[in-house]
């Protein structure tokens, strides 16, 4: 119910709407007009009666029960960033549970550390879902709830649940093995709706590079407008959190789009800027290759929570 203000709301406003009108016929047609508009959002807008059962702590914590009794309890650990002492109320994941409270170093500091082979995540931001992944890269099941994702993730080659990725650009990048000398070195400029029909989607960019010393600086971002207006900046640099891949070194910047996106309007006048920024004048950083792809993501995960602003 505590989502439910504007339902509650709503007979008072059409109340305040109607009042100014003579006509009874004109009021009617108000109503009627109204209503329909609020059970057309309500229903396949907001997906209401969809979300009732998509409540995430519940379905985590069962979840959470089920894995240790499959794979151990020793051998399974929780990663939840919000509303993990809610888990506690069940009596699973109290004693198990990484503080994802930490930032992105330290989080995947502690991965790095972690001895168990099965990794349950929800609530976590996207920089630190990319991180499980990379340690725990087999999703073995998934719930789509409000607000979060629940996702079991497993480090043990597995039959698993594919990711359904698009790679929207992917090519070795013509540097002829010599470093970025210029401040900006664009990758992608294109419309967001070229990329993808839906607004709930991860937008995320690999960089795979050579380094003569670990303290480069090369800065890898994706802009998002609106409109011609700047509605997200994210950045990540060579020297955070670097990974291998089949193309070397390799640092991952994804970003969930659906917070950016709040119509199919925004989604039509979306565009979407991908480059590496080089303020340092960074000489050591040679980039090679580039992989940026789209992945649907939870329709439900802010269905009826999406801050207001």
């Amino acid at each position: 119910m505590q989502y439910s203000a504007l339902l509650f709301s709503y007979p008072f406003l059409l109340l305040a709407l109607v009042s100014g009108i003579d006509s009874g016929r004109g009021r009617t047609v108000l109503r009627c007009t109204a209503g329909a508009v609020l059970i057309f959002t309500l229903l396949f807008g907001r997906q209401h009666y969809k979300v009732i059962n998509r409540e995430w702590i519940k379905q985590a914590a069962t979840m959470f029960a089920d894995a240790t009794d499959q794979y151990g309890t020793n051998n399974v650990i929780c990663a939840v960033k919000e509303c993990a002492e809610l888990l506690d109320y069940y009596d699973t994941a109290a004693h198990h549970t990484l503080p994802a409270t930490v930032d992105d170093d330290q989080f995947a500091q502690m991965l790095d550390t972690a001895q168990a082979n099965y990794l349950l995540t929800a609530y976590l931001w996207d920089s630190q879902m990319a991180t499980a992944l990379q340690h725990y890269p087999y999703l073995i099941k998934r719930f789509c709830g409000v607000s979060t994702d629940v996702c079991l993730l497993s480090r043990i080659k597995q039959p698993s649940i594919e990711w359904d990725s698009t790679v929207v650009a992917e090519r070795d990048l013509p540097t002829g093995g010599r470093p970025v000398t210029e401040e900006y070195f664009m990758l992608l400029d294109t419309s967001l709706s070229a990329l993808t029909t839906s607004r709930f989607t991860l937008l995320s960019t690999q960089l795979a590079f050579t380094a003569a010393d670990s303290c480069t600086n090369l800065k890898l971002v994706i802009e998002t407008h609106i409109g011609g207006k700047l509605r997200d900046w994210r950045c990540i640099s060579t020297n955070q959190r670097p990974f291998l891949t089949d193309h070397g070194i390799t640092v991952e910047l994804p970003v969930k789009e659906e917070l950016n996106i709040k119509s199919r309007s925004d989604l039509r006048r979306a565009q979407i800027k991908v480059y590496l920024w080089n303020p340092e004048q960074d000489t050591l950083t040679i980039p090679i290759h580039v992989r940026i792809t789209t992945t649907p993501t939870n329709p439900y995960i802010y269905a009826i929570t999406e801050p207001l602003h």
